[in-house]
């Protein structure tokens, strides 16, 4: 009785789902990927020459990119699941800007 129960309710839910924003979500999200690494591949050019490395160098550029990708993919859903946004958005705002005053001074680290 309660498995009947359990299967009524997850077939009210399937049926629930949005199709259209989701696929809108899925296609939007797929042709950012392949934009990325398209401006990536297009940037290996410059990038040897910045660097004066030779192609096969630059292309590993891309080799680590899709690697991390691959790697972070996975690992957010993890974290999106496990953590609430709130979790999530201040440590990542420290991370990404861990000294405010290192605005105040030039690459070599002296002050401006």
């Amino acid at each position: 009785m309660r498995q009947e129960q359990d299967q009524t309710i997850a077939k009210d839910q399937i049926q629930k789902i949005r199709v259209v924003p989701l696929l809108a979500v899925l296609l939007s999200g797929a042709f950012m990927a392949i934009l990325n690494e398209t401006l990536l591949n297009v940037a290996i050019s410059p990038i040897m020459d910045a660097f004066g490395v030779e192609a096969s160098t630059a292309q590993w550029l891309t080799t680590g990119y899709l690697l991390v990708v691959a790697v972070l993919v996975p690992v957010s859903a993890f974290l999106i699941q496990r953590f609430t946004t709130r979790q999530l958005f201040y440590p990542g705002s420290r991370h990404r800007d861990p000294d405010p005053a290192a605005d105040e001074r030039d690459i070599s680290g002296h002050p401006a």
